[in-house]
Parts: C-alpha cells; sequence; structure tokens
C-alpha cells in the first residue's frame, strides 16, 4: 500500500490534524487497514485517527481518503460520534 499525502492542515481550536491522502492499492483498503497503514507512515497511534471518508472512482486502483488526526483522546472523544452496532448483533431481550 502506498499513501501519499495530498494536503495537511492544522486545526488548534478541534485540537486535530486533517489530512487528504492519495492511497494506491490492488483493492479498496478497509478503515482498520488504512488506520494501522497510517499510523505507521506518520507515527501517531491508531487510536486517535478517524477516517472520515473513502472515494475510489470506478475501475481505479487509487483511492482518495480523508481522515483526522487527533492530538489526545480526550479530543476525538468529544468530538467524534460513536458508530452504531451491526444491524446483526445480539439485542438485549425486552421485558
Amino acid at each position: 500500500m502506498e499513501i501519499k499525502i495530498i494536503s495537511q492542515e492544522h486545526k488548534k481550536l478541534l485540537s486535530r490534524e486533517e489530512y487528504i491522502a492519495d492511497v494506491r492499492d490492488h483493492k479498496t483498503p478497509s478503515h482498520a487497514t488504512l488506520k494501522e497503514e497510517i499510523s505507521k507512515k506518520l507515527g501517531k497511534a491508531a487510536e486517535l485517527i478517524a477516517i472520515k471518508k473513502i472515494n475510489q472512482p470506478y475501475g481505479k486502483n487509487n483511492v482518495e481518503v480523508k481522515f483526522y488526526i487527533y492530538n489526545n483522546p480526550e479530543s476525538l472523544k468529544r468530538i467524534e460520534r460513536e458508530k452504531k452496532k451491526a444491524a446483526g448483533a445480539a439485542q438485549p431481550a425486552k421485558a
């Protein structure tokens, strides 16, 4: 996987860096794979990375990824929403 940073912008008020990157791979990468690879490339903790958008034009090998890297876990929790549980996940029984 080849990652090329297109733009980087510091948002001091939100305690994060906003990035747009061009990622070249043989298939569309998952969010988890992207977090791991970005973490390796930029030397940041994967827990502080929030993938916002993966855009892959039809028939192309490269994807455009928009992601944020937060300065600390508190900022990430304060700003980012929790992911919804999968539709097939076990739900507690209602009485």
